[in-house]
């Protein structure tokens, strides 16, 4: 018998819930943690007092560089609406990658 697998209506594929796949690791992470690691003003504060002037403004050259050459990842920086993300994932290690189908 076939299972669908889904998360927040979308459909992340199909199983028969009946094959074994040996896995080397398995981690559950917690999303809203990673999120808040990220959104440390006083480390950005501390990245940003490390560089030069002359750094800073190479830097800067070289990411509007790179903007003007990727328009489409600038864009993609700004989403049309907030994304909710799932709290939790499950990260999986396979002793045989090539075991899924």
């Amino acid at each position: 018998m076939q299972y669908t697998l889904w998360s927040r209506g979308r459909l992340l594929g199909e199983t028969d819930l009946g094959t074994r796949i040996d896995t080397e690791d398995i981690a559950i992470i917690d999303t809203h943690y990673l999120l808040s690691i990220g959104n440390d003003p006083e480390e950005e504060k501390r990245l940003e007092e490390e560089l030069t002037v002359e750094e800073e403004a190479e830097v800067r050259e070289m990411l509007a560089e790179w903007e003007s050459e990727h328009p489409a990842w600038a864009q993609s920086l700004e989403p049309e609406e907030e994304t909710e993300f799932p709290r939790y994932q499950i990260q999986v290690q396979l002793v045989d990658e090539h075991s899924v189908p």
